[in-house]
């Protein structure tokens, strides 16, 4: 969302989904030493815990990488792969990088499939940026109802909850995720609309996507 679409949300997890091929396993001690590896120098380090808090058949979690640096306070961040399912649509190449490294190339999951799985969130939890950031995603003018749709149909099938009360959950789910909303998302996510706003975006639309 920030380095790719140039949104300003900041977030302290890093999740990705395995691609070519999808689904399989990756050895824990490789991603740990790539994740070693975009230290750079004394500037900033990262370091994970060995071993991840899960390393299994649906996912590889990192749940502590300690961030360090000379000119940076220590904190920590989180990285997960997901083995769960495949990119649906073909993922699109972005450039990331400056100014903290040099461009480098990376695949990233295509807008209107993140809004469909940012949906699929909304049926499963009450996570406020998830509305935030659907809100942005929904404006762009490469983001289609008919993509989305088609989209959702095949993530909604990773949901173990019956068909029949989606709708429900999701309008029980946005309600609950007004209550804090405006004073947890403002902290994350500095440019994100008003709740109200966000809703009226959202809402109105989904409401006929959801599988």
């Amino acid at each position: 969302m920030r380095h790719v679409h140039g949104i300003l949300r900041f977030s302290t997890d890093v999740d990705a989904t395995r691609h070519e091929p999808p689904r399989h396993k990756l050895e824990a001690s490789d991603v740990a030493d790539a994740i070693r590896q975009a230290s750079v120098g004394d500037i900033i380090r990262f370091s994970p815990q060995m071993p991840p808090g899960t390393d299994s058949a649906r996912s590889l979690d990192f749940d502590h990488v300690s961030v360090t640096g000379s000119l940076l306070p220590e904190g920590e961040v989180q990285v997960g792969i997901s083995y769960r399912e495949a990119v649906v649509d073909a993922p699109v190449p972005a450039l990331i990088g400056p100014p903290f490294y040099d461009p480098i190339e990376i695949l990233t999951m295509a807008v209107p499939e993140m809004a469909a799985e940012k949906i699929r969130a909304l049926a499963q939890r009450v996570r406020a940026t998830d509305l935030a950031d659907l809100a942005e995603m929904l404006v762009r003018d490469n983001v289609n109802d008919e993509d989305i749709a088609r989209l959702a149909t095949v993530k909604f099938e990773l949901v173990k909850q019956g068909t029949a009360n989606r709708t429900e959950r999701v309008d029980r789910n946005l309600a609950e995720i007004g209550m804090d909303y405006d004073a947890v998302v403002r902290a994350l996510f500095p440019t994100a609309r008003p709740y109200r706003e966000a809703l009226e975006i959202v809402w109105p639309r989904i409401k006929f996507l959801i599988p």
